[in-house]
């Protein structure tokens, strides 16, 4: 079963994709979805079977923003929706700065759009707007309809909000790779989280659903 995951930028950019195959041996491939600022470039590691590259500002209805910002819009998400449909059955990483709004969005409407997606991703704060007009060109809703607010927004930028998070550990291991890293890492210093210790060995067990573990 394919899976799709969001991950951070830092995190994307130390990525192992595998190891060379044994002889007759089929691998499953693994696309990203690439976000950045408009003009930056992530430094993405080699072995992606495909890569789109999206540069749009983290802004949603709930945050005013300069005239001059760059945000996800109808044109940006027609690509996505190709770039997601020519590739499905493919592994998916989607990224962003902090992997948790922008990307975060994305993951939330694909899962919506292919359910036989498994979620490896890492605890989101979806971008409202990116989420409503990604859906729409899905196809999930109709034109005019706007993603609800659950909940406050953090009123912030949410790559900062959630540095502690994304910064320098995922939060569970990586379907992909084991980052290096010492041999214990504890998370969430300030309960963001859930004060969880993950070993250097759990990041190379296979992801498992919560209601597994």
């Amino acid at each position: 079963m394919p899976w799709i995951a969001n991950y951070g930028e830092a995190y994307v950019e130390q990525m192992t994709l595998g190891t060379p195959p044994a002889a007759g041996e089929a691998t499953d491939p693994v696309v990203c979805i690439s976000i950045t600022e408009p003009g930056r470039v992530a430094r993405l590691p080699k072995g992606f079977a495909a890569v789109l590259r999206l540069g749009f500002q983290d802004y949603d209805g709930n945050r005013k923003h300069p005239d001059s910002a760059v945000l996800f819009d109808a044109r940006m998400a027609a690509q996505l929706v190709r770039f997601a449909r020519k590739h499905r059955g493919s592994n998916i990483v989607v990224h962003c700065a902090a992997g948790i709004s922008r990307s975060g969005a994305v993951v939330e409407a694909l899962l919506e759009a292919f359910r036989e997606y498994e979620d490896h991703g890492w605890p989101r704060y979806p971008n409202g707007h990116v989420k409503t007009i990604l859906k729409r060109a899905l196809g999930l809703v109709p034109i005019g309809w706007e993603e609800p607010v659950p909940y406050e927004s953090p009123g912030e930028d949410t790559a900062a909000l959630y540095d502690a998070i994304v910064h320098p550990r995922p939060v569970g291991p990586s379907p992909l790779c084991d980052v290096p890293h010492d041999d214990s890492v504890t998370l969430g210093d300030s309960g963001d989280v859930d004060g969880s210790t993950w070993t250097k060995g759990d990041a190379l067990r296979p992801h498992k659903p919560e209601s597994e573990r």
